[in-house]
């Protein structure tokens, strides 16, 4: 008796595994969304926004706004 009940979660278990993946294949509703566009940084209190690179950090957009030095070129 337990042996067939065991059996027969499995073959439960089997099906609904099948039914989800099915399911979740089956979404024609897919749409690409782009992150690494469209970013911009301000200081906090100002008003002036300038644009951001993502992947990157503010330092990098910093010093491609030429807001601080670039710490990789010269003496620094």
């Amino acid at each position: 008796m337990i042996n067939l009940i065991g059996k027969k979660a499995q073959i439960a278990c089997g099906l609904l595994c099948c039914c989800s993946m099915a399911y979740a294949q089956s979404n024609d509703n897919s749409e690409v969304v782009v992150l690494n566009t469209g970013w911009e940084f301000s200081q906090a209190g100002t008003e002036l926004w300038q644009s951001a690179q993502v992947p990157g950090t503010v330092h990098q957009d910093l010093i491609y706004h030429k807001q601080i030095p670039d710490p990789f070129y010269g003496i620094n």
